[in-house]
């Protein structure tokens, strides 16, 4: 089931990733490095990418291994239908900000939002199958991608699957990995 409705997100992200690399390796940054404008910015993209860590993980434990086996309607799906994308896409927008590239700033949250959007409709046509008027009054309720969190719920307890909180936090490792190894591109490009 996930590599049917994943079937072009993997080759769209590489594409998407080697323009980034290109943008990187043959632009200039748009702030002077050791600015207070280039600090400020970077800065912004490593807090970006600290809150899309941290919310990925906080998701992750509500999803508790039950991803496509219910409608999960509490925590951050109580507010936002694709958490996970959301928090996602912060983290491209902060990797991007790292990078100091005006190319890849307007590029790669633009087209990571573009690619989770043709992602997202064919896990909807899926799970509406599923789970059928459970989950249409769900997106009635929920927005797709623009959170409201004046909707937040959750219930005192949840059921979470220690394994996949563990592999969250190894997918937290890459967005870090990502920001460091932009540095030392940037240093070495100087």
């Amino acid at each position: 089931m996930a590599v049917k409705l994943n079937k072009n997100r993997m080759l769209e992200s590489w594409a998407l990733f080697i323009i980034c690399a290109l943008l990187l390796l043959f632009t200039k940054p748009f702030t002077a490095q050791g600015s207070l404008a280039h600090e400020i910015v970077r800065l912004s993209g490593i807090f970006l990418v600290l809150i899309c860590v941290m919310g990925r993980i906080f998701t992750t434990a509500f999803l508790g291994g039950h991803k496509n086996q219910k409608v999960i309607n509490y925590g951050p799906f109580s507010v936002v239908r694709n958490p996970l994308y959301v928090f996602s896409i912060i983290g491209v927008l902060g990797v991007s900000l790292v990078s100091q590239r005006l190319g890849i700033i307007i590029i790669a949250p633009l087209g990571t939002i573009i690619i989770y959007h043709f992602l997202v409709k064919r896990e909807e046509e899926f799970l509406l199958e599923t789970f059928g008027q459970e989950y249409a009054e769900f997106c009635e309720k929920v927005p797709r991608f623009i959170p409201n969190l004046g909707q937040y719920h959750a219930p005192a307890l949840i059921e979470t699957d220690p394994k996949r909180l563990f592999s969250s936090l190894y997918d937290a490792l890459w967005w870090f990995l990502t920001v460091g190894v932009i540095g030392i591109i940037q240093h070495i490009h100087f």
